[in-house]
């Protein structure tokens, strides 16, 4: 049974979270218990990505997200991955997601930071020198 279904009982979910907690180590088992006495069950949804997070983390990785107007092949993205460890100087392991707003180049966002390389945004970057560039 899904135990985050709004119209499931305290009871019924409690029956649910004790079957499972069953199944489980004592430690995690005290932990479900915990999280649904204190109502706080749907924590259990995150706990997927800080856990993978927090592998990266202790390999001195983190993921990132890299824009492109296209698929990039293999090589490209590995190739994209040594060049923002270098601004970065972290492994990054990237998710790619396509753009089609992007003309050419990627943009990579990673450990809160955007990393534009794409066309419009070196125009950008242009226009704002040349706005502030002294004639």
């Amino acid at each position: 049974g899904d135990l985050f279904d709004a119209r499931v009982g305290e009871a019924e979910r409690r029956k649910r979270v004790d079957a499972l907690a069953s199944k489980a180590s004592p430690l995690f088992s005290n932990f479900l218990k915990l999280l649904a006495d204190k109502r706080r069950l749907e924590v259990l949804r995150d706990l997927p990505d800080a856990f993978r997070r927090c592998a990266l983390a202790d390999r001195g990785a983190v993921e990132g997200i890299v824009e492109s107007p296209r698929p990039l092949g293999q090589g490209e993205l590995a190739e994209l991955q040594v060049s923002v460890k270098a601004v970065i100087g972290k492994d990054v392991l990237l998710e790619q997601r396509t753009n089609p707003d992007l003309i050419a180049g990627v943009r990579v966002f990673v450990d809160n930071r955007l990393i534009d390389q794409s066309a419009s945004g070196r125009l950008e970057s242009l226009e704002r020198r040349l706005r502030t560039a002294r004639v």
